[in-house]
């Protein structure tokens, strides 16, 4: 880069600007990330006099034609309005996606602020912390003559060059030569800085960020009925039908043109109305998801002012009202916790408990490790928990359409182009009609003039052949039928944001289910515990009150949740709630009751949980008991909320009469069984689990840890869940009912008959994912489940990574397991015993009837993807049962699905299991009334 600096030596004389220059003079693209996995290809244009003239010449010679064909390709349009030059000097930008389809954007220059020196610092680093993040990436400090869009530019003048896309905006790096995707978050900042923050940004600085950021809003643009029917009828097929109907006018096919012309205005006119009718109701439903009441913000100076939720920017404190409120952006708490009901974006309609960042916390912020502590744009805080005196505050990361919410919307606006093999073949059959029709009109017009035809009558027959080949109709015909599906759809509650897809749904092959919520009951009973004494696994307690109230499993059972009460009524996970219940506890959270009803923590004691005690026992309460309130009083002191990628959640809890913490831990039973002590593992751990999980009950594992007395309140405030998760003591296992719907049976059954394919994805354990599997009709009784278990190189010490094929049940003989070219181990396969290991050369399993279906967990999945990736498409032909699958692993296993050349089906009881990554794709807003069993989100 180089710099002009003007001497010193010339009083008077007005000082240059410094102006940089790329180094690289050709006009070769760039490359712009549009999130971890998509990027835009972008090429410079600029405006041309010449080019511009050229444009409008060939546009009124042709009456209009060449405006009609340029507005179809974008790279012929910025071709012949546009002279090409580098990135860096162009003001307007030929945007390839990530889909390979073409747009043009034009840059634009705008005003950050009249005062370079008074830039906001955190702006110079592009970050809205004072970090050591050195990156200059936003703003040039440039002299424009005439103004920039319109604006006196003086000589301090800072701006920066952007264009927007989508509702996205990228900005010009001059020391990288590219543009950036604008987002509030740097990449890189930790949680300890987030939660370090304790001022705000002064009125000039937060001027400046708006001028970056925009408005923190969601406007969705409803366009007018004029500017839909230009679209409508701008579609080359309908331009098509257009002159169609104008050729059989001139040839006197009046009837049958009139026939098609009213057909196509019948579809035109019903697809406006879809159209418009669709982005009104979702401009509604943002409405309604949006907030104009006032915003407590902290200012530079700590004071606090009111301001409205629009002029919010990333980097401000906001406080967090006690009585709750609908939120305006995503902010992440660095002080306090609240309890939110995310329904809107998760479909989940039970609240959850938002804590703070830890202070002492080092490792980086993201927003998919760290959601926990981030309250998300649209959803509602229902209560506020602080210490007395102090405020709920958070620092706001994103704002309009830069937040969760924005990107959802953002998704639905502009949804996946239709990427079907089926719909690349059909559009492959009208090229080839196409092809046809030329030479069969080369061929006609041979044969009239060689006749002596007259030129009118050849010119109409030559069309015509064209007209009988490539169906004009056809776009109107789709259409109608289109539209007559979507009512009956709707019909049945089932609403579709992307009609165009309705057709692609005869099409599907393949249908995944989550389990839980989806072919199972919503809730769960608890049908027993069984508690670990003397090592070994005793039989189970149906009644958890036969057990004492001082017995770990009772006592873990009745902290280790996230439960809470708001307005008296005790709310959260229903799995929570249920194993509460069940104790028949009772939850107390100390609290000064204001006007508004919401809680003030005590500085020592936040939530509480004792025995209820019946009259009976509050007679025979000795002296001591009377006098001590504390006594039998158990305080849930922090809390590691459940994590889906670590099937677990913790709590550290302290006896309010002891002076030691505990910390109990509840998840999975595979992952409370690798954090526990070996010593502690019952010895028939492994056959109860099988019994249990075999027969389709879902089981859950609790383990304890008593903390050293030294331990002291501050420490244990900063203690890392990785510190506290280790050398646990194992208590118990807890068994959990999870009926079939009644519809279960009778959907798995219709699509076996319409020979669509159905597997199942869940979160859940293998066994009890494969009972769920043979109950609802996936797995046929005289069909056999094989279990793939991937070894990974680190897994029990084995030198090389290797795969165990395990059966599901006793009645798979070794034989049926040959392997090809290389036969089993004489061993046989025991319930659950594995058979030998198999190497990556080996084939896979002999495909000989009985038909076998293979099952496999996360964990195995991730390590066939690393280690065996040419096995992943023979295991996924026969895979039925994927268990213990995160919602990355669900996303990945669609996709792969769909490269094995599989229209996908996605049933799913909430909106995140709509994968938004995936290329053949259907997607489908639901009633959340209609049972889970009929709602379809198709990515």
């Amino acid at each position: 880069m180089s710099k002009t600096v003007v001497p010193p030596d010339r009083p008077g004389a007005e000082p240059e600007v410094r102006i940089f220059r790329p180094t690289n003079r050709h006009y070769n693209s760039i490359r712009v990330d549009n999130g971890p996995t998509e990027q835009h290809e972008c090429w410079g244009y600029q405006s041309c006099i010449s080019h511009t003239i050229l444009y409008h010449f060939l546009g009124i010679c042709t009456f209009g034609v060449v405006y009609v064909l340029l507005s179809w390709f974008p790279v012929w349009l910025a071709t012949v309005k546009f002279r090409r030059c580098s990135v860096a000097d162009a003001d307007t930008i030929l945007l390839q996606d990530h889909h390979k389809h073409f747009h043009l954007c034009k840059i634009q220059r705008q005003v950050a602020t009249e005062k370079s020196h008074n830039l906001c610092p955190e702006l110079k680093d592009y970050s809205f912390l004072q970090s050591s993040v050195e990156d200059k990436r936003v703003f040039e400090k440039l002299k424009y003559p005439n103004g920039v869009n319109g604006l006196h530019v003086k000589e301090n003048t800072c701006i920066f060059r952007c264009f927007d896309f989508r509702y996205s905006r990228y900005v010009w790096v001059q020391a990288e030569e590219t543009f950036k995707l604008l987002t509030g978050m740097v990449p890189g900042v930790s949680c300890s800085e987030l939660s370090a923050k304790h001022l705000g940004v002064s009125d000039e600085h937060r001027q400046q960020k708006l001028r970056l950021f925009g408005r923190n809003v969601i406007e969705i643009a409803t366009p007018s009925v004029p500017k839909l029917l230009f679209e409508e009828v701008l579609n080359p097929f309908y331009c098509f039908q257009t002159f169609c109907i104008v050729l059989w006018s001139l040839d006197n096919y009046y009837i049958y043109a009139t026939c098609v012309l009213l057909i196509s205005l019948f579809g035109i006119s019903l697809s406006l109305y879809e159209t418009r009718k669709q982005r009104l109701r979702l401009r509604d439903m943002v409405r309604k998801s949006s907030t104009n009441s006032k915003v407590l913000l902290m200012k530079d100076n700590g004071d606090f002012a009111e301001c409205l939720p629009e002029t919010l920017v990333p980097g401000d404190i906001i406080c967090i009202p006690v009585h709750g409120c609908l939120m305006p952006c995503d902010a992440v708490l660095i002080e306090g916790n609240a309890i939110v009901n995310e329904a809107v974006l998760t479909g989940e309609s039970a609240p959850v408990t938002k804590i703070s960042l830890n202070v002492g916390d080092t490792e980086k912020f993201s927003v998919e490790e760290h959601k926990r502590h981030i309250l998300f744009h649209g959803t509602t805080v229902i209560q506020t928990r602080y210490y007395e005196g102090a405020h709920v505050r958070a620092v706001v990361l994103e704002t309009g359409f830069y937040t969760v919410k924005g990107d959802l919307f953002k998704s639905i606006l502009y949804p996946k182009p239709i990427d079907f093999k089926f719909h690349r073949d059909a559009l492959r059959l009208i090229g080839c009609m196409a092809f046809i029709s030329c030479c069969g009109m080369c061929y006609s017009i041979y044969i009239y003039n060689d006749h002596g035809e007259d030129i009118w009558k050849i010119i109409l027959r030559a069309l015509d052949l064209v007209t009988i080949v490539v169906p004009p109709a056809l776009p109107a015909a789709l259409t109608v039928g289109i539209v007559y599906s979507q009512r009956r759809l709707k019909q049945q509650k089932i609403f579709c944001i992307q009609p165009s897809r309705i057709n692609a749904c005869g099409k599907i092959k393949l249908v995944c289910f989550d389990k839980t919520g989806t072919l199972t009951e919503e809730g769960l009973d608890l049908m027993g515990v069984i508690p670990a004494e003397n090592g070994h696994l005793a039989k189970i307690v149906e009644d958890v009150k036969q057990l004492p109230p001082s017995h770990p499993l009772v006592v873990g059972m009745a902290t280790c949740h996230s439960l809470t009460l708001v307005n008296g009524k005790l709310t959260g996970d229903p799995l929570d709630l249920k194993l509460f219940e069940s104790t028949d506890w009772e939850i107390n959270e100390p609290h000064q009751t204001g006007q508004e009803g919401n809680a003030v923590f005590n500085s020592l004691i936040p939530t509480t949980v004792n025995p209820r005690r019946t009259a009976e026992e509050g007679a025979n309460e000795t002296s001591e008991e009377i006098t001590d309130p504390m006594l039998g009083q158990i305080g849930i002191v922090k809390q590691f909320p459940f994590s889906s990628g670590l099937q677990r959640m913790s709590v550290i809890t302290r006896e309010l009469s002891q002076d030691c913490f505990s910390v109990f831990t509840k998840g999975s039973p595979e992952r409370v069984f690798s954090l526990s002590r070996p010593d502690t593992i019952p010895n028939n751990f492994h056959r109860t689990l099988h019994l249990y999980a075999h027969q389709g009950y879902r089981v859950i594992a609790l383990a304890k840890r008593t903390l050293e007395p030294k331990v002291s309140f501050l420490q244990m405030s900063r203690f890392k869940r990785d510190e506290v998760e280790r050398d646990l003591t194992f208590v118990g296992l807890m068994v959990m009912r999870n009926s079939l719907k009644p519809s279960t049976h009778g959907v798995i059954a219709d699509l076996n008959r319409a020979d669509i394919r159905t597997v199942m994805v869940t979160g859940d354990n293998l066994l009890t994912a494969i009972s769920v599997g043979r109950d609802c009709g996936m797995v046929k009784k005289e069909e056999n489940i094989v279990i793939v278990d991937v070894m990974s190189p680190d897994d029990r010490m084995h030198s090389a990574a290797h795969i165990l094929w395990r059966a599901s049940n006793s009645s798979l003989s070794t034989s049926q397991l040959s392997l090809a070219g290389d036969s089993l181990a004489e061993n046989s396969l025991s319930e659950g015993a594995p058979s030998r290991a198999a190497s990556a050369n080996e084939f896979l399993i002999e495909m000989s009837r009985p038909r076998f279906h293979f099952a496999l967990t996360g964990r195995s999945f991730s390590s066939l993807v690393e280690f065996f990736p040419e096995l992943i498409s023979k295991i996924l032909v026969r895979g039925t049962i994927f268990a213990r699958f995160s919602p990355e692993q669900k996303t990945e296993l669609v996709e792969r699905y769909i490269d094995l050349q599989y229209i996908v089906g996605m049933v799913g009881d909430g909106v995140r299991l709509s994968f938004a990554s995936t290329t053949e794709s259907q997607q489908a807003v639901t009633n959340t009334h209609v049972p889970s069993s009929r709602l379809m989100t198709v990515e």
